[in-house]
């Protein structure tokens, strides 16, 4: 049976406590039960942001270790939960918040609705560490886990079959673009032209519009022709942008 891909999510100032959840974890690990994965599985020299996209497009079970910190990154709302959620939504991934510390995660909406642990979302640093509560709360945890790892993993799901070719795609929003009008793309195909590396001009200049686009940006509409009349490659007058 394949190992479990567990992708932990969490800021950095939340360390010791991630180190001490890991650590819980080690002996479902040494079974090949699962196989965690956070950014400090990243080896010096490796190009970062395609390990983590990597280890993203490849987990099973998504943790999200939750605190003032998690919330107030950037980078994990726009670089991780996003995709994580997407996926979830695609595929049906297991995406699951554990409340590290109190903070207002019942009032951002990726991860409201998400069933939190501990129960009722209370928070590990709420279990008293010198007692046992807090090596409970963890061990609870990871008996969640263990029995999730333990089901029939679903698949990831089937592209539908009337996806539009990526090909298309550039085609079409490259003549949208030429013709200075609007190209709306949904945030499937956003993300799939956003991965793909440019082959020509044309798909440099529409990948950079699909960039742009996102809704973290929030960029005013008339950004696209704007940007096509300054980004125009080798015919630009003046220095590029």
């Amino acid at each position: 049976m394949a190992s479990y891909s567990i992708f932990i999510s969490y800021a950095h100032e939340d360390e010791a406590l991630k180190n001490a959840f890991t650590q819980q974890l080690k002996g479902l690990r040494r079974q090949g039960l699962i196989s965690p994965w956070d950014d400090r599985c990243i080896d010096g020299g490796e190009e970062w942001r395609a390990d983590i996209r990597a280890a993203l497009d490849g987990c099973h079970l998504a943790l999200l270790l939750v605190s003032p910190a998690f919330i107030a990154s950037d980078f994990i709302y726009t670089e991780e939960l996003s995709q994580l959620l997407e996926r979830r939504e695609r595929e049906g991934i297991r995406v699951v918040p554990i409340i590290l510390r109190p903070c207002a995660w019942k009032h951002e909406k990726p991860i409201e609705s998400l069933q939190a642990r501990p129960k009722d979302g209370k928070a590990i640093i709420t279990f008293a560490p010198d007692d046992g509560s807090r090596d409970q709360a963890w061990s609870d945890i990871v008996d969640d886990i263990a029995r999730w790892a333990r089901q029939p993993q679903a698949q990831p799901a089937a592209l539908p079959t009337t996806e539009t070719p990526l090909a298309s795609l550039f085609a079409r929003l490259t003549q949208a673009l030429a013709a200075g009008t609007a190209a709306d793309l949904d945030e499937p195909a956003r993300q799939r032209m956003l991965r793909h590396p440019p082959a020509s001009l044309d798909e440099y200049r529409v990948a950079r519009w699909a960039e742009w686009s996102q809704r973290r940006y929030a960029v005013d509409k008339r950004f696209t022709p704007l940007a096509l009349l300054v980004d125009q490659g080798p015919d630009a007058q003046g220095a590029r942008w």
